[in-house]
């Protein structure tokens, strides 16, 4: 069940990069505008990051930050389908042998790079996507990718507690 709303989470922020760059294709020569602004620096914890340069080069990372994890999130939904096939995919179980922990940190970190990437390039274009205001509509998705993310790590968390201490008071 997370692999299906993690998969649709990916597909919301797909679809929310593609109308930015459609908006901005459709009103503006993006990457001239893009190569005509100041270079964008990355932002904590990236600031170590050599900078992107602005025009063509700042746009494909965008946006390949952002379609990476579409596209991983296809690969992680075969692999857990896969993976609860064979029965050795336990959702919510901390523990090393399984593989839904190693899928939902990597799950997790393409998601961080995908939203980094998101603001990023609102960062960049922040004054050519006032008309759209686009700013509520962003959050909203960071909401709905962050608030399911972890409302599913937490919930399986607390059960597994739960059912822990349960075994532990039966014994």
């Amino acid at each position: 069940m997370a692999s299906l709303v993690s998969l649709y989470e990916a597909f919301v922020v797909y679809s929310f990069m593609c109308y930015l760059t459609s908006y901005l294709s459709m009103e503006y020569d993006m990457i001239s505008v893009l190569m005509d602004k100041p270079q964008t620096k990355h932002m904590v914890p990236f600031c170590c990051c050599p900078n992107w340069k602005m025009g063509r080069e700042f746009w494909q990372l965008c946006r390949f930050g952002v379609y990476q994890y579409t596209a991983l999130n296809v690969i992680v939904t075969v692999v857990a389908l896969s993976c609860e096939f064979a029965g050795k995919y336990k959702e919510g179980h901390f523990s090393g042998s399984n593989p839904w922990l190693y899928l939902c940190i990597t799950t997790n970190i393409s998601q961080i790079w995908a939203l980094y990437c998101l603001v990023l390039f609102y960062k960049a274009t922040r004054e050519e996507l006032q008309p759209i205001k686009p700013f509520f509509k962003f959050l909203c998705i960071k909401a709905v990718v962050f608030f399911s993310f972890w409302y599913y790590s937490l919930f399986f968390l607390s059960l597994q507690l739960f059912l822990d201490c349960m075994v532990y008071l039966l014994l």
